[in-house]
């Protein structure tokens, strides 16, 4: 079987070739290795960077959550306790606003009961003040005299200076007339005086 034609010139090459070109494909064969070594050395700097990133990344999570978490309770703390205080407050006012309430429903009783209290002795007063005027009018009624009518005291007068003319006492009959003339102006004073009072009493009642 005839070799190929590429055989056949690496087979040229190898009976005509020298060290040098051994060598230099040694030379690219090292430095071929060297940059795979170092490729994958940089490979696993990276590998490696890359997990200490991951779990730095996952310890600033975790951290971040415990301080999110405790944040938030805290959160939740103050807003409870914030309610419980404006609760407490309300109820507080609330329950001041009641007694307050209750104070002044029990003043506002007892000034009505005062009060009642004072128009029922009042009452009791004008009725006992009406009752006592209308006694002592009645009283002064019957006390004081009777006047008589203007007929009678003409009739009274005509008599009188008919019994002076045929007795013949004129002077005596006289004084007597003037005395009574005299008397009777201050009788009907002080009438009217009484009289005026009370009607003023009876106004009252």
């Amino acid at each position: 079987m005839a070799p190929s034609v590429s055989t056949a010139k690496s087979r040229a090459r190898k009976s005509t070739g020298t060290v040098l070109d051994d060598s230099g494909s040694d030379d690219d064969y090292q430095a071929y290795n060297l940059r795979l070594q170092e490729a994958s050395a940089a490979r696993a700097r990276l590998k490696k960077a890359k997990e200490e990133r991951d779990k730095k990344r996952k310890a600033l999570l975790s951290a971040y959550q415990g301080a999110l978490s405790s944040i938030q309770d805290r959160v939740k703390k103050s807003v409870s306790k914030y309610h419980d205080l404006h609760s407490v407050m309300h109820t507080s006012r609330l329950l001041r606003l009641k007694k307050a309430v209750e104070a002044r429903d029990q003043k506002l009783t007892a000034i009505a009961k005062k009060l009642a209290d004072v128009q029922r002795i009042m009452s009791n007063h004008s009725v006992q003040l009406c009752a006592l005027y209308e006694g002592r009018r009645k009283d002064l009624a019957a006390m004081l005299p009777q006047p008589k009518p203007k007929n009678q005291e003409d009739d009274g007068a005509a008599d009188v200076a008919e019994l002076a003319k045929s007795s013949g006492q004129e002077d005596a009959q006289g004084s007597a007339v003037a005395k009574k003339a005299s008397s009777k102006p201050a009788t009907a004073v002080v009438k009217k005086g009484i009289k005026d009072k009370w009607g003023a009493a009876n106004a009252l009642c």
